[in-house]
């Protein structure tokens, strides 16, 4: 492997890492990253994906 072959691929698991941060932890663990989106993840006493 080329040097700069690594270095792309570590660039783009960095910013999957990251999405995924944003978009799946956070809001499970009850930080709304969209706000009004708070509800869908944890339902609001609405019934969200997670109850």
């Amino acid at each position: 492997m080329e040097k700069n072959t690594i270095i792309i691929i570590s660039v783009v698991a960095v910013i999957i890492f990251v999405v995924l941060l944003l978009f799946v932890i956070l809001p499970l663990a009850g930080f709304p990253v969209i706000p009004g989106t708070e509800d869908l993840y944890n339902g609001g006493g609405n019934g969200g994906i997670f109850g």
